[in-house]
C-alpha cells in the first residue's frame, strides 16, 4: 500500500492511504466498525473507494494505533489481501 501524499505538504492531522486493487473500501470500513470498532474513514469526491483516511489527531494513544492497525490487517486478510 502507498501513503497518499505529496512530498512538502503532508497533513499532520490525517494519514492517507491508497488502496490495494482488489479490496472493496466500503466492506473494509464496514467490517472495521461492526468487528473491531474501529472508525476510519474513506476518499472524498474523486478519491470516494480508492483510499482509506487515517484520523492522527486528539486522544489516540500508541496502544490505539496498534490495536487499530492489527485490525486493518485482520480485515483485508480476511478479504484476501496478500502480504
Amino acid at each position: 500500500m502507498e501513503i497518499f501524499s505529496r512530498d512538502g505538504v503532508h497533513s499532520v492531522t490525517v494519514t492517507g492511504i491508497l488502496s490495494p486493487p482488489g479490496l472493496d473500501n466500503k466492506t473494509v470500513l464496514t467490517k472495521l466498525l461492526d468487528e473491531h470498532g474501529v472508525v476510519i474513514s474513506g476518499g472524498q469526491g474523486k478519491m470516494a473507494g480508492k483510499m482509506w483516511r487515517w484520523g492522527t489527531m486528539g486522544a489516540i494513544s500508541e496502544a490505539d494505533m496498534i490495536a487499530a492497525l492489527g485490525a486493518f490487517e485482520i480485515v483485508i486478510k480476511q478479504m484476501g489481501h496478500r502480504f
